[in-house]
């Protein structure tokens, strides 16, 4: 019989809910060695000079204002952030 994980414990659950730690950007940001950015959260209307993904699918047009309020999902790197400000959850 197979176990059931404790999703209070759990490393993976944590990862993919971006529970190993945040940031409010409003510049430039690298991620740190061994965490990306799993998803990000806009303050405000928001434009990239550049996001950088771990894969180019997981966006296509970096340069597009994003609203306040809404969250993108994926696996970035780095960033640096024309105009506006978000969170940028750690996974």
């Amino acid at each position: 019989m197979s176990q059931i994980k404790d999703v209070r414990t759990s490393k993976e659950i944590k990862y993919g809910f971006g529970q190993n730690g945040n940031a409010i950007v409003t510049g430039t940001y690298t991620s740190h060695a061994g965490y990306n950015v799993i998803a990000i959260t806009f303050l405000e209307a928001t434009t990239f000079t550049s996001l950088t993904p771990v894969s180019s699918e997981f966006i296509s047009n970096p340069s597009q204002t994003f609203p306040a309020g809404l969250t993108i999902y994926g696996n970035f790197t780095a960033m640096v952030i024309a105009t506006g400000s978000a969170i940028v959850y750690l996974g």
